[in-house]
């Protein structure tokens, strides 16, 4: 999902189609210390979704301004077994 500013809103969507086992290459813009609180909101929105993941990588990409940068994830959804 490049869409960096506003992918959290087709997130939703996007794990309602996602098959067990497939993965989101998800890509956002946060500030660089809050990196890992937007990380802890997609696995909230999966839980409200009723979906199991695992964020399998995560990496920044490049900067945005001087505190900000471009991140990407991995999110696999995985079976609640």
């Amino acid at each position: 999902m490049n869409l960096p500013h506003s992918a959290m809103e087709f997130l939703p969507d996007a794990l309602q189609r996602l098959r067990s086992g497939g993965t989101i290459h998800f890509y956002f813009v946060s500030e660089r210390s809050s990196a890992e609180e937007t990380m802890a909101e997609v696995k909230s929105l999966a839980r409200e979704s009723e979906k199991s993941i695992v964020v399998s990588r995560m990496e920044e990409l490049k900067t945005y301004s001087p505190s900000s940068s471009v991140f990407s994830a991995d999110i696999v959804l995985v079976d609640r077994s």
